[in-house]
């Protein structure tokens, strides 16, 4: 089963879209973050969870950053994660979602045209491969999302969710209206 999802910042053509386009990553909470950039936009992807943590076009953020921590009430109890649902994150309708995991880079492209990170985790009960691109000169996100049954032998119908949050001080006022 594969999904597309394109997410794009409709505004003028900046001063840097001729810039080629980059991917690096530095450390981040429970793994790395995972950056690709162009010059039009910068998008964060965490490998804790194969989230989109950040969208920048400029100096505007469009995306409510993650902010999570874990919580411990007992050595006899498992941690518990506490976030604020920011960001981008898989979310499966009717399904008890399960907790973010580490997910691997599998590829990733920097190219001057266009820039491509693969990040693949095997999870319970869909596996999930996430393909981010952005190209040179575009403010568009591009993502194919690929979920597959970790059981093939066992059917299930999924509905998925593509939970993003955008940061509200962008598109509602202080008065609680839309932008």
């Amino acid at each position: 089963m594969r999904f597309f999802l394109c997410i794009a910042i409709a505004a003028g053509l900046g001063p840097l879209a001729w810039a080629e386009c980059q991917v690096f990553e530095e450390p981040a909470w429970e793994g790395k973050r995972i950056i690709l950039q162009n010059g039009e936009i910068r998008v964060e992807v965490l490998t804790f969870g194969g989230r989109i943590n950040s969208i920048r076009w400029r100096e505007t953020e469009y995306l409510e950053p993650i902010r999570e921590k874990w919580l411990s009430r007992s050595p006899l109890l498992p941690r518990q994660l506490v976030s604020n649902y920011g960001g981008y994150s898989d979310w499966y309708w009717g399904l008890l979602t399960p907790p973010p995991r580490p997910f691997k880079v599998k590829a990733v492209e920097a190219g001057k045209e266009r820039a491509v990170v693969k990040l693949e985790s095997d999870g319970f009960p869909w596996s999930i491969a996430r393909t981010v691109t952005i190209e040179k000169g575009s403010k568009a996100l591009h993502q194919t999302i690929e979920l597959s049954r970790s059981y093939p032998d066992a059917p299930e119908t999924v509905s998925y969710w593509a939970h993003l949050v955008p940061n509200s001080r962008h598109f509602v006022s202080r008065e609680g209206k839309s932008l």
